[in-house]
């Protein structure tokens, strides 16, 4: 399993599409950055999407 850092460095905004997460497209921030920011700063995330 990869950790949290490079989940939240791999899912970042799209330089095309600042709405867009550039690795898996979704509406940013997408589930995957919420969770890893929620892992990495282990306080409530602002939307607990993930679980």
């Amino acid at each position: 399993m990869e950790n949290w850092q490079t989940i939240a460095g791999r899912h970042c905004q799209c330089d095309d599409d600042p709405r867009r997460c550039r690795d898996c497209q979704a509406y940013w921030p997408c589930t995957y950055r919420l969770r890893a920011d929620h892992e990495l700063s282990d306080g409530p995330a602002l939307l607990d999407l993930a679980r």
